[in-house]
């Protein structure tokens, strides 16, 4: 009997172990497209002549998407702007 629930432990840890590598994997699978996705985000805006952004202390919660409405201007209306970067800072919130 002690052999036999020592066996279901064992085997409920390696499939907690093949459960937390799956994790990392996923993990890390989002991170390369993220990284993509902000590359191609760069190579549209250099492309396209638009101004970049930066949002500071933007606070994050799991499973919680949040929309952040920045106007993006095109290049076209202020052309001497084409390598500044506009940072916009959101302040502190007690949620």
């Amino acid at each position: 009997m002690q052999q036999e629930t020592a066996y279901k432990k064992l085997v409920e840890g390696i499939k907690n172990a093949q459960s937390a590598y799956q994790d990392v994997e996923d993990t890390e699978k989002k991170l390369d497209e993220t990284e993509q996705d902000i590359a191609d985000h760069q190579k549209e805006r250099y492309e396209k002549r638009i101004e970049q952004i930066e949002a500071e202390n933007l606070q994050v919660f799991a499973d919680t998407i949040t929309n952040q409405n920045l106007e993006m201007i095109p290049l076209s209306e202020f052309p001497n702007q084409w390598d500044q970067t506009e940072i916009f800072n959101t302040p502190p919130q007690n949620l």
